[in-house]
């Protein structure tokens, strides 16, 4: 150690290189941080990115199949109640025509002129 300080050149030469080597390793270093910090937030901006995509299209997906559903009960409800009708209309005409029906009909026209059968 005597030997180091008694020469000031030698000193002043391996501090000076001792500085340079210490920069060199800071500037590596914080340029190898400041990618890493930029990396992250490039992926995070990605992720981001993706993962509004993600929402944009499921609130399209679920904006049409609203509306795929409404058409859907509009048609279905047109279709059930047109169903329903011509359901109706031929359960009529079969209970109009089925002998039964015919049997209680004159049986009720029986009974509603039985009073007036005295005067006629």
């Amino acid at each position: 150690m005597t030997s180091t300080r008694s020469d000031p050149e030698k000193i002043s030469s391996n501090e000076r290189e001792s500085r340079e080597t210490h920069d060199k390793i800071l500037k590596h270093f914080s340029t190898r941080i400041q990618e890493s910090i930029q990396e992250r937030q490039r992926m995070a901006y990605s992720k981001f990115i993706k993962r509004m995509r993600q929402i944009k299209n499921i609130q399209q997906e679920k904006s049409t199949a609203k509306r795929k559903s409404r058409i859907g009960t509009v048609s279905q409800s047109i279709n059930t109640k047109t169903n329903e009708r011509a359901s109706r209309e031929i359960d009529n005409k079969i209970l109009k025509n089925h002998p039964s029906t015919r049997i209680q009909q004159s049986n009720q026209e029986k009974q509603r002129m039985a009073p007036y059968r005295k005067y006629i």
